[in-house]
């Protein structure tokens, strides 16, 4: 009996540890997905010495120049759940449409908003480029990959609703994770629907889901998949109180079943991030008029600085019919 005791406090004592073990685990991989604290956060105008600008820099040098020249306003709205967000809009003509601009994941407005700040101000369009929650000025540290992003979008739409009482539409736009959560705002189905001052779409680079690209990063750094993924899932349930496996709240691929507003997707044919397959499927899903631009040799978040005529072009033919209401008669399918 005595052995039998011991053995069972032994399991018990073993049993204790594994699980202590794996929420100290599952807490440190919370901290080095999720969380992005102020002090860490790139200025808005650094350029990482990365592939992926390499031959591009002094482009996107100099529209950060321009970004910085140009006159423009602060702005900031509170979120849904109490955080100061904040952002710069950059007027346009009196009547052209508003564009709410949303970086990436780990980004910022001046270096992912390149092609879009770019075309707006060439074309005398409104843009609004947002930092979005844990970047920039914004407050937070935790990146939810869209899951409280998309919230936040709907916020900008609302301020941006009450400055202009009459305009041409508002279109929101994002790269990579900003892009997953304008799909996300637009196509939720619960809850504030989105706005009807919104006319269109534009997500470049944009990826299925939270699962999907936490398990495709898990992948390409050569992680046990599955057991990442379950760590990182168990870290942000308990530590962030969020269910990254939602397909509620946490699946664009879900959320464009329900998107009634035209969506047009961009994508680098050689991304080394977002895998190209993920536009397509995507694309694929939304039940709503859409078009489809891939940039061959682009890799991540980088379309508009590879081939920017191709990516001005296309964005300004579809903000043109959507403005005018085409594709509320006509499929371009």
């Amino acid at each position: 009996l005595i052995m039998t005791g011991y053995v069972c406090i032994a399991g018990i004592g073993l049993a204790v540890m594994f699980f202590a073990a794996l929420i100290i685990t599952a807490y440190y991989i919370y901290r080095g997905v999720f969380v992005y604290p102020e002090s860490e956060r790139d200025e808005p105008d650094y350029i990482p010495d990365s592939a992926l600008y390499h031959g591009m820099e002094s482009d996107l040098a100099g529209c950060m120049k321009n970004m910085k020249n140009d006159s423009s306003k602060e702005l900031s709205v509170m979120s849904y759940d109490g955080l100061r967000l904040c952002g710069r809009l950059y007027e346009g003509d009196a009547d052209a449409p508003v564009v709410i601009f949303f970086h990436g994941y780990h980004g910022t407005y001046m270096r992912d908003g390149y092609g879009m700040f770019r075309f707006c101000r060439e074309h005398g369009y409104r843009i609004l480029l947002v930092d979005e929650r844990a970047h920039g000025k914004s407050d937070g540290d935790t990146i939810t990959f869209g899951i409280k992003e998309m919230h936040d979008c709907i916020s900008w739409i609302k301020l941006v609703d009450n400055m202009y009482t009459e305009n041409a539409g508002i279109i929101i736009a994002g790269v990579s994770m900003g892009a997953s959560a304008v799909l996300m705002a637009a196509g939720y189905k619960e809850g504030t629907a989105i706005p009807k001052s919104v006319i269109a779409v534009i997500a470049d680079c944009a990826f299925t889901s939270v699962r999907d690209i936490i398990k495709s990063m898990c992948q390409k750094l050569h992680y046990p998949v599955h057991i990442s993924y379950a760590l990182a899932w168990l870290g942000a349930l308990v530590f962030g109180h969020m269910n990254i496996s939602s397909t509620a709240v946490a699946s664009a691929e879900a959320a464009v079943s329900g998107i009634r507003i035209p969506v047009l997707f961009i994508h680098g044919s050689n991304d080394s991030v977002v895998p190209s397959s993920m536009c397509d499927r995507l694309y694929n899903a939304c039940t709503a008029y859409k078009k489809q631009l891939v940039i061959s040799g682009a890799d991540h978040a980088v379309n508009a600085l590879t081939a920017y005529n191709a990516y001005a072009d296309a964005v300004g033919e579809f903000i043109k019919k959507c403005a005018k209401g085409y594709y509320n008669e006509k499929s371009e399918d």
